[in-house]
């Protein structure tokens, strides 16, 4: 993501958190145990969580003592690889039911999958599995739309149950041309204005879109925070200078190289302080306030 922190330490010893330990330079009112010994540090959690803290709703920018940093456009278009440049992501909330189903997916979820205008997941995933090889024009477009549906729901747009998602999707996505002509990168923006806990793996090969970075990811539902280890993070957090933020990690040749020349073509948008909307949700991309990553002091 954007501003991808270093390991920062204090000016005076340079003590920092490296392979997952703490080093023996931390004392114990940082959290070290009795004995000398270096607990874990998990994090795929801790570190999310103390950047959590720093993070206001107000501007959609998380506060570091070295300046300001959020997710932008840029971002969006550059991981995903979605249109900037389109129609706003509007239309229909209400009264779309069996009707719309039956049309768009071909088949109408039973009452118990049914909830309001939403319908479940598993449900999308269980009647979409495996495509069958002689199957129509219109079967295949059935599962197009509900393997979206379920892209959207479980990754770009989620819906706030976690395991439903809206129908309001489904008549978008009625043409597949003029599905493609949406501005999807300002309606996942617009919803995903949050904090990711899972950090990429900065060692992968790297290939478009880049959000492939974050497959190796497997999400642990039992894990825990340790206290200390995110009173670690906040103090990493908190001596973070200015020269140890990276605040434009897309600009090497190794990245620039793998990201289609189409991308690009938004790019004067990336930096445009602009309104997001997605159907009711409205938010501010205010990119005055993180001009740092776009290459300006």
């Amino acid at each position: 993501m954007v501003g991808r922190r270093m390991s920062a330490g204090p000016p005076v010893d340079s003590r920092r958190v490296t392979g997952g330990r703490r080093t023996s330079g931390w004392s114990p009112k940082a959290g070290q145990k009795a004995g000398g010994q270096s607990p874990e540090v998990d994090r795929t959690v801790d570190r999310p969580m103390a950047g959590v803290e720093r993070w206001r709703t107000e501007t959609h920018t998380f506060h570091l003592t070295c300046g300001e940093t959020t997710i932008t456009l840029k971002d969006v278009a550059l991981l995903l690889g979605l249109p900037i440049n389109g129609h706003k992501v509007i239309g229909q909330t209400s009264v779309l039911g069996s009707a719309v189903c039956a049309e768009l997916l071909g088949v109408v979820p039973p009452a118990e999958q049914r909830k309001g205008q939403s319908i479940t997941l598993m449900w999308l995933k269980e009647t979409f599995g495996m495509l069958s090889y002689d199957a129509g024009q219109r079967q295949i477009e059935c599962y197009a739309r509900a393997y979206i549906l379920r892209l959207i729901g479980c990754v770009l747009m989620p819906y706030m149950s976690q395991n439903r998602v809206h129908l309001k999707w489904l008549p978008l996505l009625r043409d597949f041309t003029e599905a493609g002509r949406y501005s999807w990168s300002s309606a996942c923006l617009a919803t995903l204005y949050r904090i990711s806990s899972i950090s990429p793996q900065t060692r992968a090969i790297v290939s478009f879109p880049l959000a492939r970075r974050w497959a190796h990811i497997e999400v642990d539902d039992d894990n825990r925070s340790n206290k200390h280890n995110v009173k670690i993070y906040r103090q990493l957090l908190d001596w973070l200078e200015m020269q140890q933020f990276i605040w434009r990690p897309y600009d090497s040749n190794e990245i620039i190289t793998q990201v289609p020349h189409d991308i690009f073509a938004d790019r004067p948008l990336w930096i445009a302080f602009t309104s997001l909307i997605c159907f009711e949700v409205v938010e501010w991309h205010q990119t005055d306030r993180v001009t740092r990553q776009f290459g300006f002091a």
